[in-house]
């Protein structure tokens, strides 16, 4: 699955919320609770080293760090460190992650921010209805 950055950081935060809720508690298919665990266990590495490139970039653009050792971009650089972090955030990166059906979503309550964070993630078409087995007479 290729994504930018910006969507991996946003399927992120609600790959949180979600966890931080139980997956949506009642109603989670055991196959979409793994595909969100797995998915925020890949999105978090991921977040983790945009984190790491946001903070080198920062202190690339900034002047020494103030008396508690926080660096803050100078504001002579704020357009270069804006231009810097819209790089950052349209790199694409391919993850492995396997698409969730709606169906598996079953009657849980998720809330709009996190369907809305996992729009790529989350496969809405119908699955088709399994043929019933006639049975014996």
């Amino acid at each position: 699955m290729l994504l930018t950055l910006e969507q991996i950081l946003s399927g992120h935060r609600a790959t949180q919320k979600l966890m931080s809720n139980g997956a949506g508690s009642a109603g989670v298919s055991a196959i979409a609770a793994l595909r969100i665990a797995r998915a925020a266990r890949v999105l978090a590495a991921e977040a983790k080293a945009f984190d790491a490139a946001r903070i080198a970039l920062v202190k690339e653009l900034s002047h020494e760090p103030d008396e508690s050792g926080n660096y803050a971009v100078a504001s002579d650089s704020m357009q270069a460190f804006e231009a810097g972090l819209a790089e950052l955030l349209a790199e694409e990166i391919d993850l492995d992650l396997e698409a969730i059906n709606l169906d598996d979503f079953g009657e849980s309550q998720i809330g709009l921010t996190a369907l809305v964070g996992l729009e790529w993630l989350i496969d809405d078409k119908p699955r088709p209805k399994k043929k019933r087995k006639k049975g014996r007479k």
